[in-house]
């Protein structure tokens, strides 16, 4: 504007550079609007581009007084444009005329402006300077001139191409006004800028709740490349590998041992007599005993099973002062699923109707036993571990209905309500039956409470060697 040097030359933005770092082009424009700065487009390095001009690798298309009034709405608009790379959706002026054959980055510099003489005194008016840059690939200049809606530019400044566009740069930041920017002048050394705990949970959060479940059809790398990428997005800006990585890990998570972190019951819910007469009895021997619940199908096993596990997940978290740890348990229908997630005191686990029938004797003595030191289970390929003292389930469904309703019959009579040890094994057999040997299943015995839920009512047996009634 007029010619005349203003607060900066070009030659003094590049001593201002020197030593300097040039980050860019981002793949994603910077936005920022700020008041005008203290120098003007008439400082910048640019020349009249004319056709017999040699060929270019990058140039400017200035318009000077445009009237337009440029709205937060539009500028937003504009730079979710520019974020998404489709420059050919913008709208005039701020697109080129004609598209360039080969890929090109847009800076678009928008500076209000007082309207010139022979306009509307009460009209809006803008300077825009659009810096396209061809990636190191030359055009003709009639061509880059036919891109342009305003004044082609070319830019004057020798051969140091990389320290001159650094001061362009510099000059461009004191410009001031509605920036989009691809090029950051920068200390060469400088402390990384971290995502702050908050801002990373709820990105996580974010890629656990809505992120691609499978990636059949490479759904995570696309699903990831347009949130990456996305304007104020939750994972804006994050490293596309450790997102890719996290809804990874998060398909592992699901095929394996699922994790349970909100449970909606407590022993409360429990009714007064069975909390009294059955839980309350088992809970003291808790990180000493599996418990094994038995019977009939849609009866509560395994809501009862996760509630009283959620409890002793909360007591243990509560006696370790765990406060960076919330309740929570794991369930599996197969030894396999338990590989990923053994279990601890703070994550106990729940075999919840996983065939226990086929189970044999050495997985169940070593999962219905908490006491033990070093429980290791071979598992498919691999072992499963579960830590001492960690809280440990059992559910299922087989039992043998005759011997209830024989036994039922009995105690009718007599009136007596307890069941022969003999007969309680006959009863619960069904669910062991891959244990052959009679001590195997005495040594069962010894290790896990039993609950065994049937059609006359409810038998259980705390973990014991002794064969009384």
């Amino acid at each position: 504007e007029g010619g005349k040097d203003g607060n900066l030359t070009f030659d003094e933005a590049c001593a201002h550079v020197t030593g300097l770092k040039l980050q860019g082009p981002e793949t994603r424009p910077i936005k920022s609007d700020r008041t005008l700065g203290d120098i003007g487009i008439g400082d910048l390095p640019v020349r009249q581009l004319d056709s017999s001009s040699t060929k270019v690798e990058q140039f400017a298309d200035c318009l000077m007084y445009h009237h337009l009034d440029v709205t937060d709405g539009m500028f937003e608009n504009i730079y979710k444009i520019c974020y998404q790379g489709k420059y050919a959706q913008l709208p005039e002026p701020f697109s080129l005329k004609k598209e360039p054959m080969v890929p090109y980055t847009l800076q678009i510099i928008i500076l209000s402006t007082a309207p010139p003489s022979e306009g509307d005194a009460n009209g809006a008016y803008v300077h825009i300077f659009k810096h396209v840059y061809l990636h190191k690939n030359k055009i003709n200049a009639k061509d880059a001139i036919a891109m342009c809606h305003g004044n082609p530019l070319r830019f004057d400044w020798g051969s140091q191409t990389r320290l001159a566009l650094s001061g362009l740069n510099y000059m461009m930041d004191r410009l001031g006004g509605k920036q989009l920017r691809h090029w950051l002048v920068k200390p060469k050394f400088e402390k990384k800028l971290t995502v702050d705990q908050q801002a990373r949970e709820e990105g996580y959060r974010f890629i656990r709740e809505f992120g691609p479940r499978a990636n059949n059809r490479n759904q995570f790398m696309e699903w990831t490349d347009e949130q990456v990428h996305m304007p104020g997005g939750k994972i804006e800006g994050w490293s596309e590998g450790k997102v890719k990585e996290a809804l990874g890990n998060y398909m592992k998570g699901r095929q394996n041992a699922k994790t349970l972190e909100f449970w909606p019951f407590t022993l409360k819910s429990f009714v007064g007599w069975f909390l009294d007469n059955v839980i309350a009895k088992m809970l003291p021997t808790m990180r000493q005993h599996g418990v094994t619940w038995i019977g009939r199908t849609r009866t509560g096993k395994s809501l009862g099973s996760k509630t009283v596990l959620f409890v002793q997940s909360k007591y243990e978290i509560d006696m370790a002062d765990r406060s960076d740890l919330v309740p929570s348990i794991v369930t599996a229908k197969h030894l396999d699923f338990f590989k990923a997630e053994p279990l601890t005191k703070f994550k106990p686990g729940v075999f919840d109707d996983g065939m226990l029938q086929r189970m044999d004797a050495s997985f169940l003595k070593a999962f219905l036993n908490p006491s033990e030191e070093d429980a290791t289970v071979w598992a498919r390929y691999s072992s499963a571990q579960f830590e001492q003292g960690a809280g440990r389930h059992a559910c299922n469904n087989p039992y043998a209905d005759e011997v209830d309703n024989e036994v039922f019959k009995e105690m009718s009579v007599s009136k007596i309500w307890q069941i022969s040890y003999q007969n309680f094994k006959k009863l619960i057999n069904p669910s062991f039956a891959g244990v052959e040997e009679k001590e195997d299943m005495d040594a069962i015995m010894a290790r896990t409470h039993l609950i065994v839920i049937t059609d006359n009512g409810i038998y259980h047996r705390l973990a014991s060697t002794s064969k009384d009634p």
